[in-house]
């Protein structure tokens, strides 16, 4: 069917509404269709509580005006009253709940939860059984990790019990689980293996997507957090790191002592997708006890000499060309070209930011190349 079409019909015929109030509605079901199709709710047939409160929430975390999201809800309930009147469905969904009130005062983040609220609040979520939500909170609760560095965590990143994990701020961060948080996370991998979407190289996954929403997250701790019947809600913020263990500090199979306040470590990767004249390197620095991760590409003389074959060039950034994939060899040619001429720290800092490659380049770097000849 034509739903869209079929809504319009309705307005201007049976609702008797001008082409300029209908185009009011259609706006925001149209908007709210979008939406549905690129978050992969699968193929609409009628309207379910569940995508309504993830639209509204949605809109909230973006900063959409009170009142714009009003109109939206609006539009929907209109929308929704059309297709019980044709029949595509039989209840309305959209609540007076569903609405934000104008001109709320936006709440400042509140003191520090107490022990009482996440022991009720953990409660709630051990007696709804579902064990990816409850092993995604508990890491929340028990590192420091972003709620972006979780949803981007992959399956491989968990391993005999210890997480590695580079996170949204580049910095590779590890933390050995202690047998508890152990237990949960490898069982819910164990119910993950019977998932729909259990091949997805993320480690949470939901029923309808291979990596879960951030903004789904939100949703889960306003759900909990109900259940629990907290006067104040829990949020992820507030979570975070409530019970840290103890980050372990990264350290690889070769350390280079730079000066009395650089260390550097290198990690050479090859990957299958990668030729023999081409990898992937991870330069690890630790300057004053904080670490980060800058990423670049090796390439050989013969394979350079091959991607300009027929190319009047290209500017390499974030590549260097090296006769070996040593270790040692791929530390020189960093501290020769980043920090010589009585460079300080931070100025090796700051070049190493200017000339690395971004975690998407450094994941596709092969289409990089081809696009920079």
């Amino acid at each position: 069917m034509n739903i869209i079409y079929e809504f319009k019909e309705w307005l201007l015929k049976e609702q008797k509404l001008t082409n300029a109030s209908s185009e009011v509605y259609m706006v925001s079901v149209r908007h709210f269709l979008k939406y549905f199709n690129d978050h992969h709710f699968g193929e609409f047939t009628k309207l379910e509580k569940e995508a309504v409160n993830m639209y509204g929430l949605s809109m909230e975390l973006d900063k959409i005006p009170a009142a714009t999201i009003n109109s939206k809800m609006t539009g929907l309930k209109k929308f929704n009253q059309f297709l019980v009147n044709k029949g595509f469905q039989d209840n309305i969904v959209l609540e007076r709940s569903h609405r934000v009130e104008p001109d709320a005062p936006v709440k400042e983040e509140e003191e520090k939860v107490s022990s009482f609220d996440v022991e009720k609040f953990l409660a709630a979520v051990r007696k709804g059984r579902n064990k990816r939500d409850l092993t995604l909170i508990i890491l929340l609760m028990k590192t420091n990790l972003l709620i972006s560095d979780i949803v981007d965590m992959k399956l491989k990143d968990y391993s005999n019990g210890v997480i590695s994990v580079i996170t949204q701020k580049n910095q590779k961060k590890i933390y050995h689980l202690d047998n508890e948080v152990r237990s949960i996370l490898e069982g819910y991998i164990q119910e993950r293996n019977y998932k729909h979407y259990s091949q997805s190289e993320y480690l949470f996954i939901s029923n309808k997507s291979g990596k879960l929403d951030k903004r789904y997250i939100f949703h889960l701790f306003k759900v909990y957090s109900g259940k629990a019947m907290l006067v104040s809600p829990i949020t992820p913020g507030k979570l975070s790191g409530f019970q840290s263990i103890q980050e372990e500090p990264v350290k690889t199979t070769l350390e280079y002592t730079v000066d009395k306040h650089i260390r550097m470590d290198i990690n050479v990767i090859h990957e299958d997708a990668l030729t023999n004249g081409i990898a992937k390197v991870e330069v690890i620095i630790d300057f004053k006890g904080n670490q980060k991760v800058f990423l670049f590409v090796a390439v050989k003389p013969d394979y350079f000499l091959h991607l300009l074959k027929g190319r009047k060039g290209f500017y390499p950034k974030g590549i260097f060309i090296t006769q070996s994939f040593n270790k040692a060899l791929i530390k020189d040619i960093i501290l020769y070209s980043f920090y010589i001429d009585e460079k300080t720290p931070i100025d090796f800092l700051n070049q190493m930011d200017l000339h690395s490659l971004s975690e998407n380049e450094f994941n596709n770097i092969e289409e990089k190349i081809v696009i920079s000849l």
